[in-house]
């Protein structure tokens, strides 16, 4: 019992890279809406992890191409996102749904924030768009 409640506590207290989702007002490149389209609908993978740097203009994705992944991955792609572009990192999406949070995702329903896989760039920049995202 005693270990049960040390492994409980060490988990909700441990660094998840993913417990520190970016918020505030932030609009993203032309590049980032790219890679998002590319990243929702991977060839190679399903979509784990999408970063964003704090300005909006970069983003960095990670993949699995395993058929048991975990969406709970290490802090490794914050830092390598923060290395590749030397700016702060923040998780904007798990999976194919946003996680950022600004005035309007926080209003937003779980289908207005999240996406499918074939979604086009126009479709993928028009909901970006509705979320405050998109100038």
């Amino acid at each position: 019992m005693r270990f049960l409640v040390i492994a409980c506590l060490l988990f909700l207290f441990s660094n998840n890279s993913y417990a520190r989702y970016g918020a505030g007002e932030i609009k993203l490149s032309d590049k980032v809406i790219r890679q998002i389209t590319y990243y929702i609908d991977h060839p190679k993978g399903k979509p784990y992890v999408f970063l964003v740097t704090e300005d909006g203009v970069d983003g960095y994705s990670w993949y699995c191409a395993h058929a048991q992944c975990t969406p709970t991955g290490s802090m490794d792609e914050r830092k390598i996102c923060e290395r590749k572009f030397g700016k702060k990192c923040h998780v904007f999406m798990i999976r194919r749904s946003i996680k950022w949070k600004n005035e309007a995702t926080i209003k937003a329903r779980g289908k207005e924030k999240s996406f499918k896989s074939k979604e086009t760039y126009t479709d993928v920049r028009e909901k970006l768009k509705k979320l405050g995202f998109v100038d």
